[in-house]
């Protein structure tokens, strides 16, 4: 199997940058490209209830929607720039919506060959509520997945 695209969803927290470590170090050696994804959740009026907002609170809750997107692309831009300068082939993609759902949808239309990602290592009730992005991922995405473990003193 010939890994030509790694695909590499950061959450913004300090342990989803562990899977990007491990990604680094495949992509170099291997020429792949990477592909780093951050997914944002979506502002609607529907989310909050009020499906008949006013065009001028739809409009600054756009402006709002904006400055995250824009923040987020600020942050995978300045983790993509010393990997660049590295000689890596580095792109960034921003979505919106389930974490899960855009990585699986963005490795298939990429053709990405493999997955990097950290686990929360969520157990019990949080797992119940929250879900395993992790593990949803491996039960749907088509492509091989790395998921990079966490050692406990990393959780704390």
């Amino acid at each position: 199997m010939k890994i030509e695209n790694i695909l590499v969803p950061l959450d913004g927290s300090p342990l989803s940058l562990k899977a990007l470590e491990h990604a680094e170090r495949l992509a170099a050696p291997l020429k792949a490209r990477l592909l780093l994804l951050r997914v944002g959740g979506v502002i609607a009026p529907e989310a909050l209830g009020l499906p008949e907002l006013s065009m001028a609170l739809t409009h600054e809750i756009g402006l709002q929607q904006a400055k995250i997107d824009a923040a987020m692309i600020g942050y995978l831009e300045g983790l993509a720039g010393p990997l660049r300068h590295k000689g890596l082939e580095v792109e960034t993609v921003v979505r919106s919506g389930d974490a899960a759902t855009q990585i699986v949808e963005l490795a298939e239309s990429e053709a990405v060959d493999l997955v990097v990602m950290s686990s929360h290592g969520r157990t019990g009730l949080l797992r119940w509520i929250y879900g395993s992005v992790a593990e949803r991922v491996l039960h749907n995405a088509r492509c091989s997945l790395m998921v990079v473990r966490i050692e406990a003193h990393d959780l704390s």
